[in-house]
């Protein structure tokens, strides 16, 4: 074995370590448990699609939902995922060539992401296999699903690269770009089988979302054709070869420059002290919203996190935009089901009383951004480590108000926020007084579940290291929040049988929130 190979295996082995490190318990096997989440909910939504729709929408949305978490992987840990981060600095004083570097650091990102990209094909793969009973189809489905997901992992670390390499000092805004236009992309291409209204009955005909707009021009329709079509299916595969070799190359002649430069951009900090721009505001939170200094310190921990760190800015922008964009969409483009959910058959008699439910997109949607934004109110800027001490050092032991000051920040600047906007599109779509039923009942209810997640949380913000392995950890609390959204909409069909009902519920979920927080 040369030097080369030696150094390049040696560092290899320092990556995975780095991944896969986790103070309190083996890293290895809470990322063994993630991936067996991470199975069994993709299973349970590539049932669901074989349940509902026919075999050309199962492989467009399978293909899509497949994408989505892929994306948030990248999308949120780029820099751990394919630049070598915070440990660059320390590293890059050793004698070791910028490919050799790149190459130690590509396979680690290779062997970190297969098993997810896997675990996501397999379970639609053998799905499909019931439609025609062929296993060759099922196979060439497979292979489909696998390309897509690695053509879009290249695609996002080719352009975060250019962006960074060419783009220093503007590479913030442009990184926020990239992922906003990149949702837009797969929250469309995830929700057109959400928007099909109709109660399919058993023995009826499966479901096609062919029929909306503009789904004819998306890849993942050109790619479900590689199934039945072998030159579709060389096209798919030579593309992603081609942009896996070209992503490569760029990145590997351009490594040094590319770590250097994220690091300069990650130390920037905002000298100016940041203030309400309005004293009434500041003067309503700081003696009414925050019940004391300790939850008053960390609000204003979040909130100067936030400003100085793009890292964590990057973390937080997908969850603020994923709900904002939905409610855009389902507005402008007036898209039947994403704002008032509407089924052919009634399945209570709210849909006979007159009080329209909400979609369970938007629910589901915001229980889960705001789950995760208070989720990443735990991780640690990427040039901060063992942050712990600062937290056993204070004389107030009460870390309760420590976490629901960091809390009350995502609410008072996500969820709040989200809830004003979605009340005026409810009333602007079905009229004011089921648009305030809705608006509380979710909000409320959000805030309720959020409240007992909190009596079990015991991870001060800010405490957790920053390596991919917290980030894959977030793809369980996806899942589970999606879960909890689920539930949630369940509870509000039974409960908007009518007004009485339907305040009542938001009652007791305002009633029992308040009893768990007055202490």
């Amino acid at each position: 074995m040369s030097a080369g190979s030696r150094t390049e295996r040696a560092l290899f082995d320092l990556f995975m370590r780095l991944d896969f490190r986790d103070k309190n318990d083996s890293g290895k096997k809470k990322f063994i448990g993630i991936i067996s989440a991470y199975l069994f909910s993709n299973s349970i939504i590539a049932f669901n699609f074989f349940s509902i729709f026919d075999r050309s929408s199962f492989m467009i949305l399978t293909l899509s939902s497949g994408i989505f978490l892929m994306a948030i992987l990248v999308l949120n840990d780029f820099d751990n995922l394919i630049l070598a981060g915070s440990s660059y600095s320390s590293i890059s004083v050793l004698p070791v060539e910028g490919r050799s570097f790149f190459k130690a650091k590509f396979m680690s990102a290779v062997v970190f992401l297969l098993p997810f990209v896997l675990v996501s094909s397999i379970p639609q793969s053998i799905f499909f296999y019931f439609y025609n009973n062929s296993l060759a189809d099922s196979f060439v489905f497979f292979i489909a699903s696998f390309s897509f997901a690695m053509m879009t992992v290249a695609v996002l670390i080719f352009l975060y690269s250019f962006v960074i390499l060419k783009f220093k000092d503007k590479a913030t805004i442009l990184m926020s770009i990239v992922q906003f236009g990149f949702f837009i992309f797969v929250f469309y291409s995830s929700t057109v089988g959400a928007n099909r209204p109709e109660l399919r009955l058993p023995g009826a005909a499966k479901l096609s979302v062919l029929d909306k707009p503009g789904i004819q021009y998306l890849p993942q329709t050109l790619l479900a054709q590689s199934v039945d079509n072998p030159f579709y299916l060389f096209a798919a595969l030579a593309l992603t070869g081609a942009l896996l070799i070209v992503g490569y190359k760029f990145v590997s002649e351009n490594y040094i420059r590319l770590s250097e430069n994220a690091l300069v951009i990650s130390k920037k900090r905002r000298t100016r002290k940041l203030n309400f721009k309005l004293p009434f505001l500041k003067r309503i939170t700081d003696k009414i919203y925050l019940r004391n200094d300790t939850e008053r310190s960390s609000f204003y921990l979040v909130l100067n996190h936030l400003a100085n760190s793009r890292f964590l800015r990057l973390k937080y922008i997908p969850y603020f935009i994923m709900p904002l964009m939905f409610i855009a969409t389902g507005l402008i483009f007036d898209m039947k089901g994403m704002i008032y959910f509407e089924r052919g058959i009634p399945v209570s008699s709210a849909d006979e009383a007159g009080i329209p439910l909400m979609s369970p997109s938007i629910l589901i949607i915001l229980m889960m951004s705001s789950r995760m934004l208070i989720s990443n109110t735990k991780i640690m800027d990427d040039l901060s480590h063992d942050t712990e001490w600062i937290y056993r050092s204070l004389p107030n032991k009460d870390s309760h108000f420590v976490i629901k000051g960091a809390s009350k920040f995502i609410y008072f600047v996500f969820l709040i926020p989200v809830l004003i906007l979605l009340l005026l599109v409810l009333t602007v779509k079905g009229g004011f007084i089921p648009a305030l039923l809705n608006t509380l009942f979710i909000g409320f209810g959000i805030y309720f579940i959020n409240t007992i997640a909190s009596l079990f949380d015991r991870a001060m913000p800010f405490t957790l290291e920053s390596g991919k392995f917290n980030s894959a950890s977030k793809l369980g609390e996806i899942f589970f929040a999606m879960v909890l959204g689920i539930i949630l909409f369940l509870i509000q069909i039974f409960a908007f049988q009518n007004s009485i009902f339907a305040m009542i519920s938001i009652f007791l979920f305002i009633l029992l929130s308040y009893l768990i927080n007055r202490n």
